[in-house]
């Protein structure tokens, strides 16, 4: 029930950042991107859809900054 959306994400709440972003990683490192908020329920965070890249980022990340390099936990070499 409610507004429906095409091109649209459900982020874990944990995903946005203090200032509305969320971190993605791309090629190894951070970047951060500002979704378009659509609206929330139940299930999460309703974004507009964008690049996620190699993935978006649950929760907090000490010393983050656009450029830090990281690994995606869980993903076997290729």
């Amino acid at each position: 029930q409610g507004d429906a959306f095409d091109s649209a994400f459900v982020l874990p709440d944990s995903t946005q950042q203090d200032d509305g972003s969320v971190w993605i990683v791309d090629g190894g490192v951070l970047a951060s991107v500002s979704p378009s908020p659509l609206g929330r329920n139940s299930a999460g965070w309703i974004v507009s859809a964008f690049d996620a890249r190699d993935g978006v980022v649950l929760g907090f990340v000490p010393g983050a900054r656009t450029g830090l390099e990281v690994e995606v936990a869980g993903r076997e070499n290729r």
